[in-house]
């Protein structure tokens, strides 16, 4: 047991035997996470409970201030969080967070269902989510006098961006039966300074809490409900941003066209925009960005040996062909082109 515990910051263990309970257990999740994960099994009485500790990566330590910041909002929807934990030579400095395990995500679950119950959850979760965002609109000044970050972090994005295509180009080289793509990324490069011009311009439309990291392994189904984590990149920007998220984690062309027009569908019955070009512009910037930003951090996980070959192959074919239809897009409305849409799933 005490090598198990070894794993784990003394301030973990000092907070388990406040509260009298017993470790049993301790596993770290790999799977290519910027934070290191620890599933905990621990004997509380003549009761035994699962637990997850997050130990923050350095520099991304934003969850830490954003959770409390974010109760309004996300404490129905988030995991029991039993403590934050914080580093015991500098008390003012939280290293990690100790909540419920709700299991397997989200994105587990979907793959060991029939394709009618994956459409069926898929569609329920869409549904959530954009009553979600819609929900946070009236608590906005709330949350900007809670301090969540206000704007998108172009910087932050742009940095990402350069690195995701010099991976794309790496990528390439390493492997040369994925040669005939190359063309592809070169346009990207090309373009790419243009689009982080007018991105700030391009990114508009109703603004909301978004979540900023929506994969589906970030969330979880329970009892006929929806929970959502990590909510370190929370800011409040366009409702674009997430959609184009959770998109990054559907290649099947069915189930990436119900989680669309389901979103869409509802959005507009909230009493939202969803046919003005401005609002296309945005989503279809926004699916650009994340979806640039997502292919380099998968290209990393292929490195890094968490993705199998056939599956970075698929992933980069599928999102090099969602890159260059939206480069087409955002190129052709400098040309006063009406923006498609449809065009994703078609």
């Amino acid at each position: 047991m005490k090598k198990l515990n070894s794993r784990l910051p003394s301030a973990v263990l000092r907070y388990c035997q406040e509260q009298a309970w017993t470790i049993h257990e301790v596993k770290q999740i790999n799977g290519g996470f910027a934070a290191s994960i620890y599933h905990m099994q621990l004997v509380d009485g003549n009761h035994t409970r699962d637990v997850i500790y997050k130990h923050f990566a350095k520099g991304r330590e934003a969850e830490a201030f954003l959770l409390p910041a974010l109760t309004p909002l996300i404490a129905s929807i988030s995991p029991k969080i039993y403590a934050l934990i914080h580093d015991e030579q500098h008390a003012d400095k939280t290293i990690g967070v100790l909540m419920d395990d709700l299991g397997d995500s989200l994105k587990s679950k979907l793959h060991t269902l029939p394709l009618a119950q994956q459409k069926a959850l898929l569609r329920q979760a869409m549904l959530f989510l954009a009553d979600l965002s819609h929900a946070s609109i009236p608590l906005l000044s709330t949350l900007q006098h809670n301090g969540v970050p206000d704007g998108y972090a172009f910087a932050s994005s742009s940095a990402w961006c350069m690195l995701s295509l010099e991976n794309c180009r790496t990528f390439l080289n390493d492997d040369q039966t994925m040669a005939l793509h190359r063309d592809q990324v070169e346009a990207l490069c090309a373009f790419y300074p243009t689009f982080e011009k007018n991105y700030p311009t391009w990114l508009t439309g109703t603004q909301v809490l978004t979540h900023g990291d929506p994969h589906l392994d970030n969330w979880f189904y329970q009892d006929h409900k929806f929970y959502l984590i990590d909510w370190e990149a929370a800011s409040i920007t366009t409702s674009s941003r997430d959609l184009a998220i959770v998109l990054q984690d559907l290649l099947d062309p069915t189930l990436f066209k119900i989680a669309f027009t389901t979103y869409q569908k509802r959005w507009k019955e909230l009493g939202h925009d969803t046919e003005s070009d401005e609002y296309r512009l945005a989503f279809v910037a926004s699916f650009f960005d994340n979806t640039l930003m997502m292919l380099g951090w998968e290209i990393q996980k292929y490195w890094d040996h968490h993705l199998t070959r056939d599956t970075i192959v698929k992933l980069f074919t599928t999102k090099l062909n969602w890159l260059t239809t939206c480069q087409a897009i955002l190129q052709n409305f400098a040309y006063n082109e009406s923006i498609d849409i449809t065009v994703f799933f078609a």
